[in-house]
């Protein structure tokens, strides 16, 4: 939805400047029309994979939770003190989704109005994180661990999520709930991670000002990202890879 509403605004604004200099011409609609299609296909398509690589991740039988968690246990101190940091701002865990969405939109924005030329490039950064993190989803698949905390806000949410993970990878993929596509679990890598690395770069490095608010949001992403217990530490750094090759 973000994707395509990027879109939008991106075809309306380039429409506006060639009325503006008048030039616009029927050609230019048809151009908007069929960018926009292009987009929500494009958008459409990298979801579909994403999620779909991250079902599949789930029929090979093993998962690797007790390594990562493994893993976290060795920097306790280190999820300590993001807790500790969670807490100190008083902000309610869904604030992660809520900056996330922020940072996504507000990024997308700038790019379009400072470099449209930019647009097509960050666009093709964000599929490529939906196609790579979907791929990598497979090689070594978690649920995530909240399996080994008590968080009162996701609680609920996580248990519908493992329940539908867990009876489709049991049953080998016999059972399947397609009207919960998307509840569907996958820890390593982090894309939260991956996206917003790539739009934060792409705004701060048209308009350094936001750097460093953008940076502020994706210090708080990559905390909550552990706190929330979504995601185990190692999943972190595996995110930003894959931000790293999908830019590529």
């Amino acid at each position: 939805i973000i994707l395509c509403s990027a879109a939008f605004f991106y075809v309306l604004l380039f429409i506006l400047q060639a009325i503006k200099a008048k030039k616009f011409a029927a050609k230019d609609l048809l151009w908007g029309v069929a960018t926009i299609l292009r987009v929500l296909l494009a958008a459409c398509a990298g979801t579909y994979l994403m999620l779909l690589f991250k079902w599949w991740s789930h029929l090979g039988g093993r998962l690797y939770d007790e390594t990562y968690q493994a893993i976290d246990l060795k920097f306790s101190g280190l999820i300590t003190l993001f807790m500790d940091i969670s807490k100190a701002t008083g902000l309610p865990d869904d604030m992660y989704f809520y900056l996330f969405s922020l940072l996504f939109i507000s990024g997308y924005v700038v790019v379009i109005v400072l470099s449209p030329a930019w647009f097509c490039r960050m666009l093709t950064a964000s599929i490529a994180v939906m196609v790579i993190g979907g791929l990598t989803y497979m090689i070594a698949p978690a649920y995530g661990p909240f399996l080994y905390r008590d968080n009162a806000f996701f609680m609920d949410v996580q248990a519908q999520m493992l329940a539908a993970t867990k009876t489709f990878g049991e049953s080998g993929g016999a059972v399947f709930d397609a009207g919960k596509f998307e509840y569907v679990l996958g820890a390593m890598p982090s894309l939260h991670i991956a996206h917003t690395v790539i739009i934060a770069l792409y705004a701060a490095a048209l308009n350094r000002r936001l750097a460093i608010p953008y940076a502020i949001i994706l210090l708080y992403i990559l905390i909550h990202a552990s706190v929330t217990g979504f995601h185990y530490l190692i999943d972190l750094p595996a995110g930003l890879l894959v931000a790293f090759l999908a830019i590529l």
